[in-house]
């Protein structure tokens, strides 16, 4: 009967030992799923955060590419205004659907960059070139704007070209 206890109590040893060592094999599998959970949310949102980044960049590259197209519709604005008048109803029409295209780039996060009589600012415009001005109040400024700028969620995609008086 001794025997039987001693055996026992062996038997109940090694199962505590095993119970033991499952505790810590399932103990260190949770904390792997933790960690392993944790990563994988990460690269959730760093993926995210890359496809917007991505959206964004292919936004940009499109406004870039119509930037011409974009400058030469506000050149036509004003050609348009200063051959029929801006009371003409071909102007009025005309100048409409540019108010839809600057909403729509705005709706886009796009903004445009039309400094005329503006401060010149390096960090907005690029010149194309100087020219002399009569009066000191030009001095410094954008006095002709050779094509608009545009920026992007407050950072400039493409700086306006200007002329400025000196």
């Amino acid at each position: 009967m001794i025997e039987d206890i001693s055996r026992a109590n062996e038997v109940i040893l090694k199962l505590k030992k095993a119970l033991n060592e499952k505790n810590k094999e399932s103990l260190q599998a949770h904390n792997d799923y933790v960690y392993l959970l944790a990563d994988f949310e990460n690269f959730k949102k760093r993926s995210e955060a890359m496809l917007n980044e991505c959206k964004e960049e292919g936004k940009a590259d499109v406004i870039l590419k119509l930037s011409e197209t974009i400058n030469e519709l506000f050149y036509f604005r004003d050609v348009v205004f200063k051959s029929l008048g801006q009371e003409n109803d071909i102007a009025k029409g005309f100048s409409i659907i540019i108010e839809k295209l600057q909403k729509s780039l705005s709706d886009s996060g796009f903004l445009l960059i039309d400094p005329l009589n503006q401060n010149f600012d390096p960090r907005y415009h690029h010149i194309a070139y100087t020219q002399k001005v009569e009066n000191d109040a030009l001095k410094g400024k954008v006095i002709k704007v050779l094509s608009k700028g545009y920026m992007q969620n407050g950072k400039v995609i493409k700086p306006a070209v200007v002329v400025v008086g000196v």
